[in-house]
């Protein structure tokens, strides 16, 4: 079984956005506050399943702005990260939280990005 996180403006999305939700993919708002609650709750369904789920997680996508840039090269120098030019630093809170929530009696993880 496989199951997407993808953007809440796919739902939206003439046909695939019904296929999405009637697959029982997560939609994400892409505000932590909001998506904690969901990818929990998501992430606890998952280990009632009699059998293997694979996540897919599509990763976050912004438009490459001076002030995006400015507030990524200033987190970068906080964390002592290299300071892209570019290219933005990416977030990954979404995928820590699933890999922590998952770590517990969960099934493998495999990754393919």
């Amino acid at each position: 079984t496989l199951k997407a996180i993808v953007k809440k403006s796919l739902l939206y999305v003439p046909g695939l956005g019904m296929i999405f939700y009637a697959s029982e993919y997560l939609f994400l708002d892409r505000k932590w506050s909001a998506d904690q609650p969901k990818m929990t709750a998501m992430l606890k369904q998952s280990q009632k399943y009699p059998y293997p789920i694979s996540f897919i997680l599509f990763c976050e996508g912004t438009r490459f702005s001076k002030e995006v840039q400015t507030e990524r090269l200033k987190y970068a120098r906080s964390k002592g990260l290299p300071e892209l030019q570019h290219h933005l630093i990416p977030k990954t809170k979404a995928f820590s939280s699933m890999a922590l929530g998952m770590k517990e009696g969960s099934k493998p993880v495999h990754s393919a990005s």
